[in-house]
């Protein structure tokens, strides 16, 4: 088991699958900005949707383009995101070293994930916590901790096996978990995304700056970001989804994925699973604007 803490924000990729980092000394006042704008969204494995749909095509660097299917669970919408394959990271002329070597990696089984991230009005439903007001924004401010302890709650009230076994060391004043010992269980229960999956969810079958093109004018279609007259979130669902029924992938609020930071990818597997297990590094944001 072990005991960590995520309370400062260690790393930003943003809308434009770019990956930066941020030192971990940072003021006081950054701190609570940033942690304002975490987000998630919940994964799971197929089996808990409908049978798998047949999957065919080939896409700008991925072996699958078939747009995946949207289930209803009982309170959240899920994408069936197919198998296949992608180049995650950014080519040796884009970005930064900790968005390289570019990789293929193979997604070898469907999986389910949100549609959308994880709303307030949700988050309110399942824990208990958080702004019942507004209830179709993203839920925000919330540690890597509250969206295990979301997922696991939400796979109880759905009669499913918790895919994380969780001991919550510490809490802040207003309840959220700031240090938890966490294992998986391997249980098919919902959990968070990999960075892998999280990508290749994003890319929906092209290699593209972002999953709509490279035409940063179009970003006023497909995500909300700073710059843009924005003040903060929108409700979730409020713009155009990526090729695969995906929303809210570029800009909105940074999303919680289950891996480890490292600094690069160098060394990094094939396969689409957790990586780096490890909290010391922090832990892996992805989206955001």
């Amino acid at each position: 088991d072990r005991v960590g803490s995520v309370e400062v924000l260690v790393v930003r990729r943003d809308g434009a699958l770019r990956r930066r980092s941020r030192p971990r000394s940072v003021p006081s006042a950054v701190v609570s900005l940033r942690r304002l704008m975490r987000s998630f969204r919940a994964a799971a494995f197929v089996a808990l949707g409908a049978a798998v749909s047949g999957c065919g095509g080939n896409g700008g660097g991925s072996t699958n383009s078939t747009p995946a299917v949207v289930i209803q669970r009982p309170l959240l919408a899920m994408v069936e995101v197919p198998a296949g394959s992608f180049l995650m990271g950014s080519p040796d002329d884009v970005g930064t070293a900790t968005e390289r070597p570019r990789r293929r990696v193979t997604v070898e089984r469907p999986f389910l994930m949100g549609q959308t991230e994880v709303t307030r009005g949700q988050f309110h439903e399942v824990l208990g916590r958080g702004a019942a007001t507004s209830p179709n924004l993203p839920m925000g401010a919330v540690t890597w901790f509250d969206a295990i302890e979301f997922c696991n709650a939400l796979s109880a009230r759905e009669g499913l096996p918790a895919a994380y076994e969780l001991d919550v060391v510490e809490r802040d004043p207003e309840g959220a978990a700031k240090r938890a010992r966490v294992r998986r269980t391997g249980a098919g229960g919902y959990r968070l995304p990999s960075e892998a999956e999280w990508e290749y969810a994003c890319r929906a079958g092209t290699e593209t700056p972002w999953s709509f093109g490279d035409d940063p004018e179009a970003l006023v279609e497909h995500g909300c970001f700073q710059g843009q007259g924005s003040t903060g979130p929108q409700a979730v669902g409020s713009l155009a989804p990526n090729p695969w029924g995906l929303l809210d992938m570029h800009g909105n609020l940074w999303e919680w994925v289950e891996d480890g930071f490292q600094s690069g990818y160098s060394g990094a597997p094939a396969h689409s699973g957790v990586w780096n297990d490890e909290v010391g590094g922090g832990r892996v944001l992805r989206g955001g604007g």
